[in-house]
């Protein structure tokens, strides 16, 4: 059965520290969409800059608190507390939104009910192009489709199911949260659209805490605990490939 929903049934959440050189422009590529404009809640992570005026500014609402700074993964379950609409999604507060996100997934959720949580593809740019050099993509126009939460539309009450997501991680957090999702039977809908462009930049976290191999093992080991233990079945076949791979369409997570 199809329900109503339109822009204000959605709150994008965007994790911000020390981004005033950033926000405006990600604040504009979530409030110019096709379909409308959804409420825009930044999560300031006790930045030192004026990330939180200029959110302000440009029309978001903001969520502040003293040092010492959490990391974006507290600041995310910050903006998942604080949401009161049917829909939650994220944007890294220095990557955008393409223009036609916000109606699309508005189209997806209100034609399936059952559906939790929909992830789409990421397009990956740097103005120096050597900044892209070691990731891997498993195609050759610069877009994966992997376990980001800045790709991904989900049903706010998902987290009820699921949880908040694992604070303590510096890595994989997304991967974890994804893998941990399907474990406990969330319905995850894959699709090849381009929904945000990841900017990476010299300074981005993902290249100042570069994952680490023992990071994923102790997330892939907590999955097969999980499994083990609540004895669940093996994957559907409209499950994603791969037991332990949380997404559908292969390749590494390019971070």
């Amino acid at each position: 059965m199809s329900q109503l929903l339109d822009a204000t049934s959605l709150t994008v959440v965007i994790p911000a520290r020390n981004a005033a050189a950033t926000i405006s422009r990600t604040i504009a590529s979530v409030t110019d969409q096709n379909g409308g404009t959804p409420v825009v809640l930044v999560v300031d992570d006790a930045s030192t800059d004026n990330t939180a005026n200029t959110a302000r500014l440009a029309g978001a609402t903001v969520i502040s608190h003293e040092p010492p700074a959490e990391g974006p993964g507290a600041a995310r379950n910050r903006g998942i507390k604080a949401t009161r609409t049917t829909l939650v999604a994220f944007c890294d507060a220095d990557d955008s939104w393409v223009p036609d996100r916000l109606q699309n997934d508005l189209d997806a959720f209100a034609a399936d009910s059952n559906l939790h949580v929909l992830l789409g593809r990421s397009y990956y740019h740097a103005d120096n192009i050597s900044l892209l050099d070691g990731l891997h993509f498993e195609r050759h126009d610069r877009t994966a489709l992997i376990p980001h939460f800045g790709a991904a539309t989900m049903r706010t009450s998902v987290f009820e199911l699921v949880g908040l997501i694992d604070a303590s991680l510096a890595n994989y957090e997304d991967y974890e949260w994804f893998t941990r999702a399907r474990d406990l039977g969330a319905q995850v809908v894959f699709h090849e659209r381009v929904v945000q462009v990841r900017h990476i930049h010299a300074d981005s976290t993902s290249r100042m805490k570069p994952p680490r191999p023992h990071d994923l093992l102790a997330v892939i080991q907590r999955s097969v605990v999980r499994r083990r233990d609540t004895s669940l079945a093996a994957p559907r076949a409209s499950d994603q490939q791969g037991a332990d791979s949380p997404y559908r369409q292969g390749g590494d997570d390019p971070r």
